[in-house]
């Protein structure tokens, strides 16, 4: 890391090394918990608004302003059902595709999936 790079916040994320987001369609991004706690990798991305779907991991820089984070507490097993949680999902990826096109400087919207 930058000499000056802030470091995420929250027991979970003290040894995080990120792999790389994948961008599922312009300007949204499917990531790890590792990526979601990279902050060179977030601002390289240009990533600002983070939808959080762990039940136990915290939004690593929420403390700062330039990050905006959504999180939907789900365990992370193959019987959670995720149906009920998409409206708010999706309300919160509309919200940051709307924000973009006003600002059309920050890309929006960051998945973050436990493994």
């Amino acid at each position: 890391m930058f000499p000056n790079t802030p470091r995420p916040r929250g027991p979970l994320l003290e040894n995080c090394e990120s792999t790389s987001p994948v961008e599922i369609i312009p300007n949204l991004f499917l990531g790890n918990v590792k990526d979601s706690c990279n902050y060179e990798l977030l601002k390289k991305h240009r990533i600002s608004y983070i939808l959080n779907v762990t039940d136990n991991i915290p939004n690593a820089f929420q403390h700062m302003d330039s990050f905006n984070y959504k999180k939907l507490p789900v365990e992370d097993n193959w019987k959670t059902n995720l149906s009920s949680l998409f409206p708010e999902a999706f309300s919160f990826i509309g919200k940051s595709f709307a924000i973009f096109r006003e600002i059309s400087n920050e890309i929006v919207t960051f998945i973050c999936k436990l493994h």
